[in-house]
């Protein structure tokens, strides 16, 4: 099974679809925000992490533009206001990225950021991805070209191929207009951020800035792994997101 327990609601070709009502659970939920042009599969892992700390894992699919992944978000945490139950949002990627230009919800206990980039940093992909059309059908990542983000097709990234999936163009448009954007605002309230070093997408060095306030937790080497973390550990690898479940725990489990 991709996600462990219930899926809410997912952005399916600009409407949000229903998949069924929620459980009777009153637990808190956990909503993950996914990296465009990934497929579900690519959580499975961390919702299964998720669970297991006492979360219910609620993807919300970032559609094919980030106004569609908004509708999908705000469509769940309607459901969990009207349930009284509490949302801890995980949003990874560039699929974050969007959440924080747009502006976190209030209605999150707490927000986690996996791999975001925040801040414009040069990197070596970013001159021919600015230089590529991307088609209006969007690229699939699995097949790479001139269109495709460098990242995606890297060997150092290490992301299995079942993951890769279309990216959309207008998910293509943001991405490239990140890449010179002002960094956007961190959301109010509790704010827990991953970071790998070898994450080529989002490396360190694009979080920038941030309060003393906000925990920002760099994963690999420096915290007695034998290897440094890459984006795809940040995903699948068990230790971040148990350090993320403990820290959560008071804002979102009382």
């Amino acid at each position: 099974m991709i996600l462990p327990t219930l899926i809410w609601a997912v952005a399916v070709a600009g409407s949000v679809q229903d998949l069924g009502a929620p459980d009777d659970g009153k637990g808190p939920l956990a909503l993950i925000v996914s990296q465009p042009g990934l497929r579900p599969l690519a959580y499975s892992t961390l919702s299964e992490h998720l669970e297991h700390g006492g979360y219910d894992a609620v993807l919300a699919d970032s559609g094919i533009a980030p106004s569609q992944q908004l509708v999908a978000l705000q469509q769940v945490l309607d459901a969990a206001k009207t349930s009284e139950r509490k949302v801890l949002l995980v949003a990874h990627g560039y699929g974050g990225q969007a959440l924080l230009q747009a502006g976190v919800s209030a209605d999150v206990c707490a927000t986690a950021l996996v791999g975001v980039p925040r801040h414009p940093r040069e990197a070596p992909w970013h001159a021919p991805y600015l230089d590529a059309t991307v088609p209006m059908s969007g690229v699939d990542l699995s097949e790479p070209g001139p269109a495709v983000p460098a990242p995606f097709s890297s060997p150092r990234m290490g992301i299995p191929s079942a993951w890769l999936g279309r990216l959309p163009a207008a998910w293509g448009a943001h991405m490239k207009a990140s890449l010179t954007a002002p960094p956007p605002a961190l959301p109010d309230g509790p704010v827990w951020i991953a970071v790998a070093p070898l994450d080529e997408l989002a490396p360190p060095e694009t979080l920038g800035t941030v309060p003393n306030t906000v925990s920002v937790t760099r994963w690999g080497m420096l915290r007695g792994w034998t290897h440094d973390a890459t984006f795809t550990d940040l995903l699948t690898d068990p230790r971040p997101v148990a350090h993320l479940t403990r820290w959560a725990r008071s804002h979102c489990n009382s």
